[in-house]
């Protein structure tokens, strides 16, 4: 197997005062060593989090005025996330797309899960999976 990468998004609450620098400090806080990002066109701004052997996870923030729309498509297929008000989301105007380098062997799967684990506990961010089809 080659180039297996994990994915997600992470809708950010409304009422969540979200910024990305604030986001790197509260990594780097919790001893994560997580720096801003930037696209190679620098269209995307994010934050990157650096594990063992060089092996990270970078999350992309889009604020695209067609989230709110494609958040809702999601939760009408879906539903919102477990123990979630529905007022809670469908309003989220703001998310994270999070992608990880490529783990072929899959040895890191558990520090993706730590990742999205920190972004939920500490952030209160509501994380779907994509591919499983699954709020997390």
């Amino acid at each position: 197997m080659s180039d297996f990468c994990y994915n997600v998004l992470a809708l950010i609450p409304v009422e969540t005062d979200f910024r990305v620098a604030n986001v790197v400090e509260t990594f780097i806080a919790d001893g994560q060593p997580a720096s801003l990002a930037t696209s190679p066109a620098g269209s995307c701004v994010g934050f990157r989090v650096v594990y063992t052997d060089n092996w990270g996870i970078v999350a992309w923030f889009e604020d695209d005025v067609d989230i709110v729309t494609e958040n809702q498509e999601i939760m009408g297929v879906f539903g919102n996330p477990p123990n979630v008000a529905a007022d809670a989301t469908v309003e989220c105007d703001r998310r994270l797309s999070i992608w990880s380098d490529d783990d072929s062997d899959m040895m890191n799967a558990h520090l993706f899960e730590e990742y999205i684990g920190f972004l939920k506990e500490k952030l209160g961010l509501y994380i779907f999976d994509s591919v499983q089809g699954i709020w997390r």
